[in-house]
């Protein structure tokens, strides 16, 4: 079981607005301290879209920078040589190979290079985050519009490189400082059971637990992010030490699965409240709204039998999702309740 606990912290998801590596670095350090992460700056170039970002390297996945789309070739012997030889650095640990480029994640590389500030802050906890293989995998299709999560040798090739290259990602963060969080960022999760997408909930599970347990070998609290409503049992089932989700939306259908909840937190779990909305709905709120809305779940969590403290010991104040398609301004307000609304909570806990 987990020894740590968060006591309503903040907690960030990962992308930033702007296109300044450095000025996110700044408002990470001052509304994140406890908990410092790179920030993936979507705004600054195509290279740092989400999927974009982690693609390097995968044999026949290419970006058609026309189409702003990644399209993934016919299975060939070409294919097959080289998915078996990256697989291969992969089980062998040669997690250099695996490193995203400077040009990729310029956050990531401004994250290492301030490496005295961010120890100098006498963090809890280093962030990192990486995209989910079952969101990367919808997302990427062949000609015909297939996505590659339905051809077996595309996703034992996607699995070994997204948690290769996530297990560099924390080996580098490691150098930094030795205690490290590491996101799963899956948001077509939301879309496993509809019609759109045909994979079985076992098959979203199996998937999920494997790029977890990567995570998990490399020496990470692992978390999962989904901003989406989803079927929630497949992330309490996946392994995960921390469910982040958009709780201004979708906290009415989590509480479906407080059986579910209660044993999560009782098992040592964490929550991440994503309660402060990253939509235009922040501008009508306020921390005392916020509260309100988030005080209805703990009050529905205690109708299961646990303790409010157990409740909000287990749990990390959150922006919903990402901040990278946000202007500043809107950004900035979202940072300042979260860090509000976190401080009245750690507040009550002392």
């Amino acid at each position: 079981m987990n020894k740590f606990l968060p006591h309503c912290i903040p907690l960030a998801i990962g992308s930033f607005p702007g296109k300044c590596p450095q000025e996110a670095l700044d408002l990470i350090c001052k509304y994140f301290p406890e908990i410092p992460l790179w920030p993936q700056l979507p705004m600054s170039s195509e290279q740092e879209q989400m999927y974009i970002q982690y693609h390097e390297k995968m044999p026949g996945i290419s970006y058609n920078e026309k189409k702003k789309k990644l399209f993934a070739e016919e299975i060939d012997e070409e294919f097959l040589e080289c998915a078996a030889d990256i697989m291969m650095k992969a089980m062998e640990g040669d997690l250099e190979y695996f490193a995203v480029s400077p040009e990729n994640a310029r956050g990531f590389y401004q994250f290492l290079e301030n490496a005295d500030r961010i120890r100098e802050l006498n963090p809890m906890f280093i962030k990192g985050h990486t995209t989910g293989c079952i969101s990367f995998s919808l997302v990427v299709t062949d000609r015909n519009m297939t996505p590659i999560l339905y051809d077996e040798n595309y996703m034992e090739m996607v699995l070994s490189v997204l948690g290769a290259r996530g297990a560099w990602q924390i080996s580098k963060l490691k150098e930094i400082f030795n205690k490290v969080i590491f996101f799963i960022d899956e948001p077509y999760l939301a879309n496993v059971g509809s019609s759109m997408v045909a994979l079985t909930r076992d098959k979203a599970v199996e998937i999920l637990s494997r790029q977890v347990e990567t995570l998990k070998q490399a020496g990470a609290l692992v978390g999962v992010h989904c901003c989406g409503n989803t079927d929630w049992s497949i992330l309490f089932d996946s392994g995960c030490d921390i469910i982040s989700l958009d709780a201004y939306e979708y906290g009415r259908n989590f509480m479906l699965y407080r059986d579910h909840i209660k044993d999560f937190i009782e098992n040592g779990g964490y929550i991440a409240w994503g309660i402060i909305p990253t939509s235009p709905a922040v501008d009508d709120e306020n921390v005392d709204s916020l509260k309100e809305r988030f005080e209805k779940y703990i009050i529905r969590l205690e109708e299961k039998g646990l303790s409010r403290n157990d409740i909000l010991s287990h749990s990390f104040i959150s922006p919903s999702c990402g901040l990278g398609n946000l202007q500043i301004k809107r950004a900035r307000r979202v940072l300042a309740l979260c860090r509000e609304l976190s401080d009245i909570y750690r507040l009550l806990l002392r």
